[in-house]
């Protein structure tokens, strides 16, 4: 007779393995089913001639005080680097020219990035009153903040970390940590020093730290998978699950055989929920989460080629730039030893996106030549790269567009037909490494034996 487990959980991206993990710790005999040979999902970091590369998230913001416990748990203390101070720099194109981000009230006053006007407009931020429907990110923005800042900080800062296109995301579900600032504060700016006052701190919050690996970030994978020993099964893709509505157990099938257990839980991007669940009645919700597509562009060069100082995190492009590339980061300032030697600089560059999805199915030369003649405008290289590497995700990053939440709660009162069922992944509730990790954190509570 099989064993009966506890939990099966589908998929072996950070989700899974953080939720994997926390039911081991709290006694659950588990398994954790991977279609692939390694685990990490998208966070992938390889060394290739020397030159440390990212194939998805290039860094974790640490705030909360459960991920630092969590990395001491796992013994990655001596593993954890934080970015260099410089990071806190960070550079938007606006007219050919690349200008710093203030971070401060003298620099916003000085700052050529805001016209004049831009500026004046923040004073009726306070006394704009919040709506009562669901607004778009460039609504939101636009009706808070003004025409341009939306278009020179928020424009550019959604299609850096969403690839995404600012007029069709929620603001409620893509950037909803903004949004409770103006549902609780009333305003984005008395939020704000709220929050520098420490008057507004969530329990739990820490300093922000900016961190990566030493090895890079599949390191926090790779010690997860090593934690969970034989609980993570690679190379076992799950072709159907059923329910026992009798015995109340759960089966997956694959390749090499069935899996049984009480509940079951599916952190596999949205598409591959839909196709499990399709034959006894998928959500229909789950269809209209759509992914944008992207390609990472990898280009080294010795430093003596470039002229700009490299002194910060990177830099975006807005849209009203016309460019195309959505934004670069400088890896090498970030953290060290990401190139072959000191006299060697690492740039990661971002192209295609939801506003330019296109571009993605461009040939590997006509990508990186792009890539190539972009970054010589905006960072003044000299000559080609000495290092290449691209890298295509057509399914990158859910997209939190309008009726996001709506569709969130149907699904979730879907799953809630079936006993053991439960989803757990980054298209419903946060797409960050940080919010994944805390998001499976909390699940370990709801998911009993």
């Amino acid at each position: 007779m099989k064993q009966l487990l506890d939990t099966i959980i589908i998929g072996a991206g950070i989700s899974g393995l953080t939720l994997g993990y926390r039911l081991t710790k709290a006694g659950q005999n588990i398994r954790i089913l991977e279609k692939s040979s390694f685990p990490g999902g998208n966070i992938q970091s390889k060394r290739v001639d020397g030159w440390l590369i990212e194939e998805g998230p290039n860094s974790l913001l640490v705030n909360r005080q459960q991920i630092l416990d969590l990395f001491n748990e796992l013994g990655l203390q001596d593993e954890m680097i934080e970015a260099s101070p410089v990071c806190k720099n960070r550079f938007i194109l606006r007219d050919g020219a690349l200008h710093a981000l203030p971070t401060s009230p003298f620099s916003l006053i000085s700052t050529k990035l805001f016209t004049t006007k831009d500026k004046l407009r923040l004073f009726k931020e306070p006394w704009i009153k919040p709506v009562d429907f669901e607004e778009t990110v460039e609504e939101f923005v636009i009706r808070r903040l003004g025409t341009g800042f939306y278009e020179y900080a928020i424009d550019p800062f959604v299609s850096g970390v969403y690839a995404g296109d600012p007029s069709k995301l929620s603001a409620r579900a893509a950037t909803k940590k903004v949004y409770r600032i103006e549902e609780k504060h009333g305003s984005l700016i008395r939020g704000a020093l709220a929050m520098v006052t420490g008057i507004d701190r969530p329990e739990g919050r820490i300093k922000g730290r900016m961190i990566s690996f030493k090895s890079g970030m599949q390191t926090l994978p790779k010690r997860l998978a090593q934690h969970l020993g034989s609980s993570l099964v690679f190379s076992q893709e799950v072709q159907a699950i059923q329910h026992d509505d009798k015995q109340k157990i759960w089966h997956a099938q694959t390749h090499a055989g069935s899996y049984s257990a009480k509940n079951i839980v599916l952190a596999t991007p949205a598409p591959i929920v839909q196709k499990l669940m399709h034959p006894w009645g998928a959500p229909p919700d789950l269809s209209a989460i759509a992914y944008a597509p992207l390609a990472v562009c990898h280009l080294g060069f010795k430093r003596e080629a470039v002229r700009h100082p490299l002194n910060g995190f990177g830099c975006l492009v807005p849209r009203k730039e016309k460019v195309g590339l959505l934004g670069v980061l400088f890896s090498s300032t970030m953290f060290p030893d990401r190139t072959p030697d000191p006299d060697r600089v690492l740039f990661t560059c971002f192209i295609g996106g939801a506003t330019c999805p296109q571009l993605v199915n461009w040939s590997d030369s006509d990508i990186v030549e792009k890539v190539s003649r972009d970054i010589q405008k905006l960072l003044g290289t000299k000559g080609d790269p000495v290092f290449r590497n691209l890298f295509r995700h057509h399914q990158s990053i859910p997209q939190y567009t309008l009726g996001h939440l709506s569709r969130m709660r149907n699904i979730q009162n879907s799953m809630c037909r079936h006993e053991g069922l439960s989803t757990r992944a980054n298209w419903h509730d946060g797409i960050s490494v940080a919010d994944c990790i805390l998001n499976s954190m909390s699940a370990t509570q709801e998911i009993q034996p």
